[in-house]
């Protein structure tokens, strides 16, 4: 009989045996008890992390949203001050034999492009959580867009402001030799 010992023990004592029973049957529960409570607080731990993965990712899709709508604005703002430079460049190619009335000058000498880049999500993100994006892809695809698109942006920003000195030097200097002309 396997179970002759504990039938020795249970006949002797059997209230301490109860007591063994009851003792391991606690402890049971209570490691049952903290296994569930570890599985809740993982779980609940996994849905943050989920809704701020999403918030993230909403805010930059806003941010990107409001970088379209700035560049699709400075595009078109800066279409009629092309014709105007353009008309430009030509009276200072034709040696001003052209009607100087014709131009706006205003506009020929144009604004620069002036984009409010949005990155504060993407610079949050860098410094603090990039590893809270659960998808590789997602994370490299949203590296590359803002590592070229403000590169992009600082290198146009950089040739508009040069292409901008060139034209106003090159007016001033025909100004200077029309009336050196003159006198």
């Amino acid at each position: 009989m396997p179970f002759k010992f504990m039938n020795t023990i249970t006949s002797k004592n059997k209230g301490s045996f109860n007591y063994f029973k009851y003792a391991l049957g606690e402890i049971f529960l209570v490691a049952f008890g903290i296994l569930i409570a570890l599985q809740v607080n993982n779980s609940n731990e996994n849905r943050k992390r989920q809704n701020m993965e999403i918030t993230i990712l909403k805010n930059l899709q806003e941010d990107i949203n409001l970088d379209t709508l700035d560049v699709k604005f400075n595009i078109q703002y800066h279409k009629k001050f092309f014709v105007e430079e353009t008309n430009l460049l030509k009276l200072l190619q034709n040696n001003f034999k052209q009607h100087k009335d014709s131009i706006n000058f205003t506009d020929a000498l144009g604004t620069p492009l002036v984009v409010a880049l949005h990155a504060s999500t993407y610079q949050n993100l860098q410094n603090n959580k990039i590893g809270i994006l659960s998808n590789n892809n997602i994370r490299k695809d949203i590296a590359r867009f803002y590592d070229f698109f403000h590169k992009a942006i600082t290198i146009l920003e950089m040739i508009i402001q040069i292409f901008k000195l060139i034209l106003q030097r090159s007016i001033i200097l025909k100004n200077i030799l029309e009336l050196h002309k003159i006198n």
